[in-house]
């Protein structure tokens, strides 16, 4: 649990990381805790069946740059890049470690057509991110697959010790499966990471990148006492 809290759209957040010097933050509470990653036709959706895959057209995307983005307030919104571009890279299976989704979510893979990067506001979790997030030095958080992080050392050690992990929860992340139309990986419940329908309801937390010129004024990172932001 790190100290890592800030104030935003008068909301309690938290810091991701700096990725190219802008800061990436994510909401604390979610913003639906059942909701598809993209509609199928059979719950009023237009993609087919299942959902579909592509983020650049999820349902879920439309909802977190429309209706989120507009419920934040002025002032925190001219702190949001709302023209980041956000890497859509894919993989066909959860054993890989969690390096190894970093690379792949920057990667090229994907399915046939889809996009290797989006270009908008509001976006999800990577599985890396929950994957870094951990506490722990164990380096079975390097070596065993984020498939197996529901057992053993993997699950006390780098599951359970991620405040990105939440145990009542399976939660989307920004990464489909590369193998299909179809699929996308969560974090699921036990904390590791597996794939589902993009039309199964799971839980969404928004995630954004802040401009390069937002500062720290005040606070110290305690969820009592988050850092205030300013330009």
């Amino acid at each position: 649990n790190p100290n890592n809290y800030v104030r935003f759209n008068n909301e309690l957040w938290r810091m991701i990381g700096v990725f190219n010097g802008q800061v990436k933050i994510i909401r604390e509470t979610p913003y639906n805790t059942s909701i598809a990653w993209d509609k199928g036709s059979s719950a009023g959706g237009t993609h087919g069946t299942y959902g579909w895959n592509d983020w650049s057209q999820a349902t879920l995307k439309t909802e977190l740059n429309t209706t989120f983005l507009n419920s934040i307030d002025a002032t925190s919104k001219s702190y949001i890049d709302t023209n980041h571009t956000w890497n859509l890279g894919r993989w066909n299976t959860a054993e890989i470690t969690r390096s190894e989704f970093y690379s792949k979510e920057r990667g090229t893979e994907v399915y046939s057509g889809r996009p290797t990067t989006w270009t908008g506001a509001i976006g999800l979790m990577y599985p890396s991110d929950h994957g870094y997030a951990t506490s722990s030095t164990d380096n079975t958080c390097n070596t065993t697959t984020m498939y197996s992080w529901n057992s053993g050392t993997a699950k006390t050690e780098c599951a359970s010790k991620s405040w990105l992990y939440n145990s009542s929860r399976q939660q989307w992340t920004l990464f489909p499966r590369s193998d299909n139309t179809d699929l996308v990986f969560r974090v699921v419940s036990y904390g590791n990471i597996d794939n589902n329908s993009a039309n199964i309801a799971s839980s969404a937390t928004p995630v954004l990148y802040l401009k390069s010129n937002v500062k720290v004024k005040s606070g110290n990172g305690t969820s009592s006492s988050p850092y205030v932001l300013g330009t």
